[in-house]
């Protein structure tokens, strides 16, 4: 969405209607002209902010691939190549912590392990170069996910022949990952266009994965989740971005489990607000969810304080 909430920017046009009095209404071939000169960009993108898609590196890297984003476009989150597996590969490459440090990466001064997994930022800095020389913004997708994120990660000696690591140390895990992401990109000159990032995946849907395997089952007060937000919140504290980045929880079916995540939120920032908002993945179909029972949580998360993006939207038609 951008900063402005859904019900503001609703009773803002409701209002504008309401005020200009008798409206002409255009002929057949004023309608066809002005259809074939909007994009999504100009309309719907300048109602609210941002108009987004999913892509990959190689989209961005075709010139008329890149000329079709910008004319509907202002926003772009990549489908897989900021997923923890893209970054951290699906077998662990090991340096050394004052490797690690040379590289610019975030290492406690309490992370007494001498090896740290590698990052691979190529990807993310091809992307990021592409998107501030063109004007379009990045949601960065995503930080702590139960999917995509090897399970080496999880294991002693970042090695899937041994057994898992204990809460205290993948906190510390937790914190060199999404530190040394966040740091990265804002550190590099074209991190400026990255507006949002979704910090936690899915976690009311996770299943078994080393989150689970080492932080228990799912509540709605999930102390890794809290701390993960913290981490993120530190960062964009610390480059100055509180007011220009926002952090989000991300999720699909919410309309479904709208009381479950504004109590994870409400505890998320039960110390002060580290989370924005939700990301609503909007899965949806012409049955099911009716128009009513979305925008009524939509309009449930507004209430609650929060800010809104809709992520992942589709619909599928389950008959004329």
């Amino acid at each position: 969405m951008s900063k402005n909430r859904i019900y503001r920017v609703a009773c803002s046009v409701l209002l504008c209607v309401l005020m200009l009095g008798p409206i002409l209404v255009p002929s057949s071939s004023d309608k066809r002209s002005s259809a074939a000169s909007s994009s999504l960009l100009s309309t719907y993108g300048s109602l609210f902010g941002r108009s987004g898609n999913c892509v990959s590196l190689s989209q961005l890297q075709n010139s008329s691939t890149l000329a079709h984003i910008k004319s509907q476009y202002n926003s772009i989150t990549l489908e897989n190549e900021m997923k923890p597996d893209a970054l951290l590969g699906y077998s662990p490459s090991l340096i050394t912590r004052d490797s690690a440090k040379n590289l610019g990466y975030y290492v406690s001064g309490s992370f007494t392990e001498s090896y740290v997994p590698k990052i691979n930022f190529d990807t993310v800095d091809k992307v990021l170069k592409i998107c501030y020389e063109n004007g379009i913004g990045v949601r960065a997708h995503t930080l702590v996910w139960h999917s995509q994120t090897p399970d080496w990660f999880f294991r002693v000696g970042y090695s899937t022949k041994y057994g898992y690591v204990s809460q205290d140390q993948m906190n510390k895990r937790m914190e060199y990952y999404i530190k040394t992401v966040m740091n990265h990109v804002y550190t590099s000159k074209y991190g400026s266009c990255v507006y949002a990032w979704d910090v936690v995946n899915e976690y009311l849907h996770a299943t078994t994965s080393g989150w689970e395997k080492i932080y228990g089952a799912r509540t709605t007060r999930p102390a890794f989740v809290k701390r993960a937000f913290q981490y993120a919140y530190d960062c964009i504290k610390y480059f100055g971005l509180t007011n220009k980045v926002s952090l989000f929880y991300n999720d699909f079916n919410t309309y479904m489990e709208v009381n479950d995540v504004i109590t994870m939120i409400n505890y998320i920032n039960s110390d002060g607000k580290i989370c924005n908002g939700v990301g609503m993945q909007s899965h949806l179909s012409t049955s099911y969810p009716s128009v009513a029972y979305y925008t009524q949580a939509v309009q449930s998360f507004v209430n609650a304080g929060f800010e809104v993006q809709i992520t992942e939207l589709d619909a599928t038609n389950k008959g004329d």
